[in-house]
């Protein structure tokens, strides 16, 4: 009976060691800390590489903190951006004093010198800043991205003055402003200024769609074909590896003892950190059609890694804008391909094949179709209510071609999942 007492209560106390333990462990880090890497150099030498620049190449950074001053002058005297206009939509039908304000705001732009800060800030060979755990959540890390939207929209304005007036020359101008910013932008490992470059080129886009829609000439397409073709968008992975850097980064900067308790400890964020972006990695180098039905899903709610789970970007929401770039990207090169020929032969080109190898070297594929692969084109018999007299579009998230059929209100709605059913229209007039 002694005997088996003994056994019971030995057993007890393994269990409860074992126990203890475990709650110590789950409680407490005793893993490996965070490694400790010269973050702030990575991240520069990631962002200069695209250009091969050197990773203390702040000029960029400085521009755009001068543009952000000139606003900031605008401001104070009282000049503040008119809002709230269509005029960035339609080019017909403005009313006299719609068409006044906008003139009077880009005079205000012109005369302050925001368009010579942004053709400087377009001709430096990348965009660099200092990064530090101070920085990173200080104002510093978003300085001037408000300035240069400003700046775009100002951009834009002055393309669609120069459509309203019949002059193609001053859109063609604006697009080549555009583009050069997008360029800088386009290559970076920084989530916040590659979704800038996304936008920029998707503002050009848009300007070029409506000097098409009002009639460009044929040197004009030239010249648009060689811009579009210089944008290079690079990979997202690029993004997820940057963003990795920086929030770890932060963890190892702000969480200097590994022995406290484990939801603070720098080790464990970090790990957490690395862990996650290795899936998002994973995820994101999937086929688009494949991913788009299996969506990223975020780790599972653990109280132990809320620093390190507030420091995960939005992944899902920058891929998506990335393949929704690729796809317009791909749209308006077809698009002024469509053009060129048009102007060359006096008709629409039954397939996208006989843009080949006059007007593109390659027909851009549809990176959201599964078994047919290239973009889809259809020549009308009669214009669309649109006035459209073809059709190019992508099948968009559910992957099958619907006819070209559009959800109601915005194009890009079709890559997402609430509007199965419906195309990506490419060639739109808005």
């Amino acid at each position: 009976m002694r005997g088996t007492l003994r056994i019971f209560v030995v057993l007890v106390v393994l269990i409860a060691v074992s126990l203890s333990v475990w709650i110590a462990n789950y409680v407490f880090w005793f893993g490996s800390d965070a490694p400790q890497i010269d973050y702030h150099t990575e991240i520069r030498e990631m962002q200069a590489a695209a250009s091969g620049a050197l990773p203390d190449d702040l000029r960029a950074h400085g521009v755009l903190l001068e543009l952000g001053g000139i606003f900031d002058e605008l401001g104070e005297d009282g000049l503040v951006e008119p809002y709230n206009l269509d005029f960035s939509k339609k080019l017909d039908g403005q009313s006299p004093e719609t068409k006044a304000v906008v003139e009077s705001w880009v005079l205000v732009c012109e005369d302050r010198g925001v368009f010579e800060k942004m053709d400087e800030l377009g001709e430096l060979p990348c965009y660099v800043t200092r990064w530090d755990t101070t920085r990173l959540f200080g104002t510093d890390y978003l300085a001037g991205s408000s300035s240069l939207r400003a700046s775009i929209r100002a951009s834009g304005y002055r393309g669609r003055l120069g459509l309203y007036e019949g002059d193609a020359q001053i859109a063609l101008e604006e697009i080549e402003r555009q583009i050069k910013i997008a360029r800088l932008l386009l290559s970076q490992p920084v989530a916040i200024n590659r979704l800038m470059g996304h936008a920029v080129l998707a503002e050009s886009i848009r300007l070029c769609r409506d000097s098409l829609h009002e009639g460009v000439s044929e040197t004009e397409l030239g010249v648009l074909a060689e811009l579009f073709d210089s944008v290079e968008l690079f990979p997202i992975g690029l993004v997820i590896e940057g963003e990795r850097l920086i929030a770890q980064n932060a963890v190892a900067g702000i969480f200097q003892n590994n022995r406290a308790i484990k939801v603070v400890s720098r080790g464990a964020q970090w790990f957490r950190i690395d862990s996650e972006f290795d899936r998002m990695q994973r995820w994101s180098e999937q086929p688009v059609f494949e991913r788009a039905r299996s969506p990223f899903v975020d780790a599972k709610d653990d109280w132990r890694y809320v620093p390190a789970d507030i420091l995960l970007p939005a992944m899902s929401a920058m891929v998506r804008s990335h393949d929704q770039i690729t796809t317009d990207l791909n749209g308006i090169r077809l698009e002024i391909a469509i053009e060129r020929y048009r102007q060359a032969v006096g008709s629409l080109p039954v397939t996208l094949d006989d843009l080949l190898p006059d007007y593109m070297d390659e027909i851009p594929g549809d990176i959201f179709a599964d078994r047919e692969p290239a973009l889809r084109y259809r020549v009308l018999d009669v214009p669309d209510d649109k006035g459209r007299d073809y059709h190019l579009y992508s099948v968009g998230y559910d992957g099958t071609d619907n006819g070209g059929a559009e959800p109601e209100k915005k194009a890009h709605e079709a890559l997402s999942p609430e509007y199965e059913g419906t195309d990506f229209m490419l060639h739109r007039f808005e």
